[in-house]
């Protein structure tokens, strides 16, 4: 609960990681795996349906890659809001000095618009591909003999990398409400620092926004939680940068 003795704070300083302690278990992409044809014995092999062609995946390959690269961008957003929010959690239970949470406030917001385009930018080029799987399979599924045929390798390994994209889309769904409050807050800062908004406006909205922060942040974190069985059952490589 947010203490009654913050209203005292300059709201210069409220720039916030998460209240309540709340944000624990940042996602980690696993290690870079073999691509899909190493990983599923597909390459250079001969089934009933032909050969089998690793460039046949690629498609969906690319797309699950892609998906997990919007994730990380939003766990980028996620943890500057994250650490924003915690910096007044920790001013309040005396954790952080007044110098220290200046510290992080000013490190997020001058960091913060950056990594919300990168999020923005990152999550529309998986939009542009991400039925890419499920087209596969659907291709495959229309071709005859002797044309574009997947192995059974090849069939379970779209077919599991097609069940991560619809985990990816409740994630980016749970990243999307976390950051719309941080570009929030983001706005809110620049527009008081120009002189845009009063000060009391300002400090009202950032109360506000701290005692909300927590629910959809920790919802985006539960989201990751359930994404990584899915992406280790769909080797992609690292995405992002």
């Amino acid at each position: 609960m947010v203490a009654v003795g913050i209203a005292g704070v300059s709201w210069s300083l409220f720039s916030p990681r998460s209240a309540i302690g709340v944000l624990s278990g940042k996602f980690a992409a696993s290690e870079k795996p073999e691509s899909p044809a190493a990983t599923s014995g597909v390459a250079g092999a001969r089934t009933e349906d032909g050969p089998a062609d690793p460039d046949v995946v690629a498609a969906c390959q690319d797309a699950s890659r892609r998906a997990i690269a919007a994730v990380d961008a939003a766990d980028r957003s996620v943890d500057d809001w994250d650490a924003h929010i915690t910096a007044m959690a920790d001013l309040e239970s005396g954790k952080n000095t007044e110098a220290e949470t200046k510290a992080i406030w000013t490190k997020t917001r001058l960091e913060g618009p950056g990594r919300v385009e990168r999020y923005r930018q990152a999550k529309a080029e998986y939009w542009q591909v991400h039925g890419a799987c499920e087209r596969t399979l659907q291709e495959a599924h229309r071709q005859k003999a002797g044309t574009m045929r997947l192995t059974s390798a090849q069939r379970a390994y779209v077919q599991r990398c097609q069940e991560l994209s619809a985990s990816v889309a409740r994630t980016l769904n749970a990243a999307d409400q976390a950051v719309a409050e941080w570009k929030a807050h983001l706005k809110a800062m620049a527009d008081r620092r120009a002189g845009k908004l009063h000060p009391d406006t300002a400090q009202q909205m950032w109360l506000e926004a701290y005692r909300k922060a927590p629910t959809n942040i920790n919802a985006f974190r539960e989201a990751q939680a359930e994404l990584r069985q899915a992406q280790a059952s769909c080797p992609t490589g690292r995405g992002g940068s």
